[in-house]
């Protein structure tokens, strides 16, 4: 028993396994061997060796009963009757029939009409199946969404503004982490966001200002401007999983 792999065959079209089957089954009528579908490819890439070369016959495969992937032909019903040259008068007679009663079927409206039906039968079936696939996929989406708003929702409550900037300071230096690095990271992933230089404001609010005036760093600048929660939702989103450690530790010492 063989198996089709999937391929891309027209209705007006058959492959070399059909062809074969049709040629043997007159080939028993008619006492003779039957033929292999190996050697019948043998045929197809002598006959049509330049149609092959070009494109114009496409390749395929199936299983055959040992689970081994083996290859075929995709034949228009002209190739197919060509090839039969090569049988016996009985057996070109018979299969050219065959294929003549296959091709006056598919000129036939009422399988045209079938056709066009399951067609559109297969293609709602397909969208059904993407739209199923999609809908999943949003559904876990939604759940990852909700459970990062709990995590969010957890590590923002009952945090005030000096408990987060003091977080800030913590995250930025976790577990050996370039702190210079990680604080240029939040600066530009908060002027990416809310569209806000604070490197550039802070250097431009410092240069009006007296020494002892000067904000002496960004997140105090930030500070003093009512960013730190801005910074922070940041914070939360670029070190999840360094944050909630952060903030376990601070509440398990409170």
């Amino acid at each position: 028993m063989t198996e089709l792999i999937k391929i891309e065959k027209k209705i007006n079209e058959i492959t070399s396994l059909e062809l074969l089957e049709q040629i043997n089954v007159f080939r028993k009528q008619e006492n003779k061997k039957e033929q292999s579908h190996s050697d019948l490819l043998k045929i197809i890439r002598d006959e049509f060796e330049d149609e092959i070369a070009e494109g114009k016959i496409s390749l395929g495969s199936y299983k055959d009963k040992n689970n081994q992937s083996r290859p075929l032909y995709i034949l228009n019903l002209s190739q197919a009757r060509q090839l039969l040259v090569r049988e016996s008068k009985f057996v070109r007679k018979a299969v050219i029939k065959w294929i003549n009663g296959l091709e006056k079927r598919i000129n036939d409206p009422y399988f045209q009409l079938s056709q066009s039906v399951v067609f559109a039968n297969n293609l709602i079936e397909q969208r059904e199946k993407e739209i199923k696939e999609l809908t999943y996929k949003v559904e876990a989406i939604e759940k990852e969404l909700e459970h990062k708003k709990e995590i969010i929702a957890g590590v923002t409550e009952n945090i005030d503004l000096y408990q987060k900037r003091e977080i800030l300071g913590r995250v930025v230096k976790h577990k050996g982490a370039n702190f210079r690095e990680r604080w240029n990271e939040l600066y530009k992933c908060f002027r990416e966001t809310y569209h806000i230089d604070l490197k550039a404001r802070m250097e431009g609010y410092n240069a009006t200002l007296r020494n002892k005036d000067k904000c002496k760093s960004v997140v105090e600048y930030a500070e003093k401007f009512g960013h730190i929660d801005k910074l922070y939702k940041i914070a939360l989103k670029l070190y999840e999983t360094d944050m909630s450690e952060i903030i376990e530790n601070i509440r398990k010492v409170a």
